[in-house]
């Protein structure tokens, strides 16, 4: 009721307060993981398997309902900002920064291991904070502006820290199957570069949902195959509801029990070990054939 009587003024003014808080008390609950976690750490015992970072971690993860990878994220954002960024933590303290800058900020810098290139790099940001403020705030950064902002950062204070960055993209690859598989199925498992995820991320839910609401599979295995279906060019994606006056069904085929999809097999290369002769009355024999009744490419050796 109260904000239904509220003027506009009075309404933006609630969120900038909030906003301030939230900052507030993010900075709050960071300084008191970091806090928790170094006496955890200087208590336990450095070979035991429940050391101090795991029993933070079951800590932070009971006291906020998280899992304990998310409470993981918590802690080395907190470390960071307790080692390599106090200056940010200040600024995210009096709400000059938000959570999201520095999420960004303390994970692009994850790599930086010298305390004097930290002080540095720290102190850096902390001057392009103040100088956003003049033009609105850091926060109005586009996402690839802030990561050049950080990265600018690290390039001059701890190159070699760049350098990790740049041989960690150059040891990236996909990797197909692992022994524990299920039958059918083969694992797909990589690194790509993290400018490419969010457009692959991108292509593959649109493709997920280029299907009619009558197709039977659920969003994950309409996302696994698009992903085996990206080589292909496809726009779309076969649907498998089985109508045949359904507008996804790309060919209009039918097998008698339903549409026929024809995506992987117009892209299907057979390669032939044959003599002369053999080729020669395959070739004749694929003549006389009605058009469209064969599809794919055939390669001799």
């Amino acid at each position: 009721e109260a904000l239904t009587s509220a003027d506009a003024a009075d309404l933006v003014a609630t969120i900038s307060a909030s906003a301030l808080a939230d900052a507030a008390a993010a900075a709050a609950r960071y300084a008191a993981i970091g806090e928790l976690l170094a006496r955890n750490e200087a208590e336990a015992d450095a070979h035991a398997a429940f050391d101090g970072w795991t029993a933070t971690t079951a800590e932070v993860g009971a006291a906020m309902g998280i899992s304990a990878r998310r409470a993981g994220s918590l802690l080395h954002a907190a470390k960071a900002l307790r080692t390599r960024l106090p200056k940010i933590a200040a600024l995210l303290a009096t709400g000059a920064v938000s959570e999201r800058i520095v999420a960004v900020m303390t994970w692009r810098t994850r790599l930086v291991m010298d305390p004097q290139a930290a002080a540095g790099i720290d102190t850096e940001l902390a001057a392009a904070v103040e100088q956003a403020a003049r033009y609105g705030g850091v926060g109005t950064l586009s996402n690839d502006s802030l990561d050049m902002l950080v990265d600018a950062a690290i390039c001059k204070h701890d190159p070699d820290a760049v350098r990790r960055i740049h041989q960690a993209a150059r040891a990236r690859d996909i990797s197909f199957g692992k022994p524990d598989d299920e039958t059918g199925l083969r694992s797909v498992y990589g690194a790509v570069l993290a400018t490419d995820a969010p457009i692959i991320d991108a292509v593959l839910t649109a493709l997920a949902s280029s299907v009619c609401p009558e197709d039977p599979r659920s969003v994950g295995e309409r996302r696994s195959d698009a992903f085996a279906l990206l080589h292909t060019g496809i726009t779309a994606l076969p649907c498998r509801c089985n109508r045949p006056e359904c507008p996804q069904n790309t060919t209009g085929a039918t097998d008698g029990n339903g549409v026929v999809d024809r995506t992987r097999a117009g892209s299907v290369v057979i390669e032939v070990l044959a003599d002369q002769a053999a080729i020669e009355q395959a070739i004749a024999e694929a003549a006389t054939k009605p058009p469209g009744t064969h599809s794919g490419t055939i390669n001799t050796l």
